[in-house]
């Protein structure tokens, strides 16, 4: 449980690194990279998926590093998923 507590110590500050670094990029075109509402399933995404790969390996008793490497994959897929894409209408410029 000591390695999905870091972990997700550790995607929450990837997160915010992100965040803040396209804010600081792009400082009037961040919109995507918001809290509301891609933040926030993200922050809950990630929480969900530490606390739902690190309570199942300690009750069974699965190696810690399994944690890592299971929640990380689960994570950025989620995470890629959820990446708010343009609408066709802004693409064709309607």
């Amino acid at each position: 449980m000591n390695a999905a507590i870091g972990l997700l110590a550790g995607l929450v500050a990837a997160q915010a690194l992100v965040f803040g670094a396209v804010r600081l990029v792009r400082p009037r075109d961040y919109e995507p990279y918001t809290w509301n509402p891609y933040g926030k399933r993200l922050l809950l995404t990630t929480i969900a998926v530490c606390f739902g790969v690190g309570l199942p390996a300690v009750w069974i008793g699965i190696p810690w590093w399994t944690v890592p490497a299971v929640a990380v994959l689960v994570a950025v897929c989620a995470a890629g998923l959820m990446r708010p894409r343009p609408s066709r209408s802004a693409e064709s410029g309607a």
